[in-house]
């Protein structure tokens, strides 16, 4: 796989501080970066439905891949997505990971419907504008948790009531049919007090360690899987290509750079957007 664009996560520079080293499967050294997009340019015996030339999204998760901050990468086709000509390389590598959290949070495990009442934390993050966005178009009433100077532009996205995680913490209890928590900002508190019924559900999107363990114990409480499928890939690469899902990218690097600006958005410790790598 030649890769074009990818994509930086929270996840990535986190496990670059050591915060994974304790999750399952990850060894370490490791080369950095997941989402990619790029220009197949071989594929393995038995692989019918991508050939040399397309133009993909997806994730890099293969042993000795090294990972998708790279001039190429390896993965597995049921990780792999077509990319549509209308999206660009930058927008179409913004879509795996933060995407799937989404969508498997919003769609699989809360089965969001119209006229849910859903708490979104950090909404003006990268991952919180997706899932703003899909909750607004299945027509769900949607709070969200923001800084002051971004409460503007919110509103203009489609949510009831923005709140200001700085300056106000009277989140109103017992109103919402989910909360999610894209950015740990419940980690300690109890978020269930915010749910009006006994069925309603707070989703982990940052669950490590014990907040793993707290789920298995709190039946309001639940964490999500990040992995992609290739079917949610194709809602994705859809929604994106509607227009419905738009990945805010808030800056772009070359390659040479990738270890620079991820060490100073790691210091930043603020995620308004993607920061994207490309390869020219």
């Amino acid at each position: 796989m030649r890769i074009r664009a990818a994509a930086v996560n929270p996840q990535d520079w986190k496990a670059r501080q050591g915060t994974h080293r304790l999750v399952p499967h990850c060894q370490f050294p490791r080369g950095m970066g997941s989402d990619f997009a790029g220009i197949v340019t071989n594929v393995g015996a038995g692989v019918t439905r991508l050939k040399a030339g397309d133009e993909v999204l997806g994730i890099s998760e293969r042993p000795g891949s090294h990972g998708a901050f790279a001039e190429a990468t390896l993965t597995d086709q049921a990780l792999i997505a077509i990319k549509p000509k209308s999206l660009s390389f930058e927008v179409a590598a913004c879509l795996p990971t933060a995407g799937t959290a989404v969508w498997r949070a919003l769609m699989e495990v809360a089965n969001l419907e119209p006229d849910h009442r859903i708490l979104v934390t950090g909404c003006f993050s990268a991952i919180g504008r997706m899932a703003v966005q899909l909750a607004v178009s299945s027509h769900a009433r949607v709070t969200g948790s923001c800084s002051a100077t971004a409460m503007q532009e919110v509103k203009r996205r489609g949510l009831e009531l923005p709140i200001d995680y700085v300056g106000d913490h009277s989140v109103p209890q017992k109103t919402f049919d989910l909360v999610l928590d894209t950015d740990g900002s419940f980690a300690t508190r109890g978020a269930s007090t915010l749910l009006r019924t006994s069925g309603g559900v707070v989703l982990d999107l940052d669950a490590v360690g014990f907040r793993r363990v707290r789920a298995i114990f709190n039946h309001n409480r639940k964490t999500v899987s990040l992995r992609p499928t290739t079917e949610i890939l194709g809602h994705l690469v859809e929604l994106a290509n509607r227009g419905i899902l738009q990945p805010h990218i808030s800056k772009i690097a070359p390659l040479a750079d990738a270890i620079f600006e991820i060490a100073t958005l790691e210091r930043a410790a603020v995620n308004v957007g993607h920061l994207v790598i490309i390869v020219p």
